[in-house]
This record gives C-alpha cells, structure tokens and sequence, in this order.
C-alpha cells in the first residue's frame, strides 16, 4: 500500500480539499438530479429509472469536477511537486509506479464479480425461501427481474466512473490518509473520515430540508428553491446515506488489504447499480 509520508496532504489541505468536495456534492445535488430527471436528453425507452437518471447524471458532474481537479493536482500542481505516482493514487503497482497494471485491474474485477455474486446468491435464497428482502426504507438489494438486469447493465458504467474516481483514485491518493497505531484503528478513522468527504454534502442538504421541516416551517428545499427541487431526491437521502456509509466501510477494506482502488471501485459501482435498478421505480 502507498506509504510515503512526503504525498500526504498537510492537515489544514486535507481538510481544505475535503471541504471544497463537500460543498460541491452539496450545493449541486438539488439541482443536478433534477436536471437528470427532467430536463438531459436520456431516451426514457432505454434509460428506464426515475430516480436513477437524476443520480448517474449527479455521478457524471461530479466525477468530471474531480478529474480536471485531480488532473491539474498531479500533473501542475502540488501532487507533481511532491512527486506523486500512480502508485500513490492507488492506480498502479509499487514496481511500474507509473503504469496502469491491466492483469491486476482485470484480477479485482473479477473478484469484485465474486463478491457482488456471494451477497446475490444470499439475496435470492432468503428472498425464495423467506419472502423477505434486503431494504432500508426501500429496497436495497433485491433478485433481478431480466428487465432490471438490462438496466443493471446500462447504469453500472456511470457507477463505475464515479467511484473509480471520486471514491477511488481521490479519496485514496490526493486525500490518503496517515496509518495510526492499530490496522483497527486506521480502518475506522479513514472510514470515517472517508464517509464524511463522500455523503457531507449530503448531509448539508439533510439538514437545510429538515431543521424547518420539524421546526414547524416546512421542507427548506421546498421554501428555498420551490416544491421543484425537493420531492424524491429529498426523500432518497434517507437511502442514500446510509448506503454509502456501509459502502465505504468495505471499499476502505478493500484498499487497505490490496493497496489499490480497484477492488473498492468496482464492488461499490456493483451494489450501488443494483441498489438503484432492482429496488427503485422504472418507467
């Protein structure tokens, strides 16, 4: 795993690039996912989820923002002063530091596949056997029908992206963390720390909707911004949240045993995808 303490990012630049992270998931996901699903071109025959065009379309806006931060990061600014690799993103091995490793990349998404396959055969058997599925508010996983597993395939490249670059090669190289005095102990503060970065925009927008809402007041979004943009992008934070605080327990993990993003990525795009396209609304 990266190790040089001379690519850490000092205490007040984490945070600085934390925060600005943050604030743009925050400040755009009223209006992003509402712009996904409403108003980009998407042919609704073959892009079939109500809630899932809003999301892929937030994915792609804020993994482009972090590729061109990331881009000029290490390539004109403080990641190619201090000398930063591949390597140290997560992205290649320790002796080709600058070169992507194909055979390992393919390796861990095969066994990313392995995994997703494990927690599937679980799902189908409880949900044959008991009747019951895997749901937080609403479904979380559930077995495919062949029409959902079209769409699976269709939404899982926009996941992919989004988490090979904004939970992949930024929150694992530009914003790595220092190892501390126990693996348990590194594992729950970057996890921590990781989620915060991932779903603090999130939350932002959590407590603008709801301190007026049980303040007597109304929904925030809806008073600020008009009934437009609140609605089921609102109500799927209650979702989304805890999702992804589960999600980057295990691509923390993930990183951690193998020292690259890769294995991390692909699994999270996997479950996240079929979280949407199995338990969500389709046209």
């Amino acid at each position: 795993m990266p190790d040089r303490a001379e690519t850490l990012l000092p205490r007040k630049k984490w945070w600085g690039a934390a925060l600005t992270a943050i604030l743009i998931s925050g400040l755009s996901y009223p209006f992003i996912t509402q712009l996904g699903h409403g108003l980009v071109p998407l042919p609704e025959n073959i892009f079939r989820m109500t809630i899932g065009d809003g999301v892929i379309t937030w994915f792609v806006f804020l993994a482009l923002v972090a590729f061109f931060m990331l881009r000029h990061w290490f390539k004109r600014g403080a990641g190619k002063k201090a000398g930063e690799t591949l390597y140290d993103l997560g992205l290649a091995s320790k002796e080709t530091p600058n070169k992507l490793p194909w055979g390992i990349i393919g390796k861990s998404a095969l066994l990313a596949l392995i995994l997703a396959g494990s927690i599937y055969v679980y799902v189908t058997v409880f949900t044959q056997i008991y009747a019951l599925d895997f749901r937080f508010v609403w479904p979380l996983f559930k077995p495919f029908t062949l029409q959902r597993f079209w769409q699976f395939l269709l939404y899982v490249p926009f996941y992919l992206v989004f988490f090979c670059i904004n939970g992949g090669a930024k929150l694992y190289g530009q914003l790595r963390q220092k190892e501390l005095k126990s693996p348990a102990a590194t594992q729950i503060v970057w996890w921590l720390k990781g989620s915060l970065v991932m779903i603090g925009g999130l939350l932002l927008v959590c407590l603008i909707e709801y301190i007026p809402y049980f303040s007597g007041i109304g929904p925030g979004m809806d008073i600020l911004f008009t009934s437009t943009f609140g609605g089921p992008f609102i109500s799927f934070l209650i979702v989304i949240i805890p999702q992804f605080i589960l999600l980057f327990f295990l691509s923390t993990f993930a990183f951690r045993k193998t020292g690259r993003v890769y294995v991390g990525s692909v699994l999270l795009a996997i479950l996240g995808a079929w979280a949407v396209t199995a338990g969500s609304s389709m046209l």
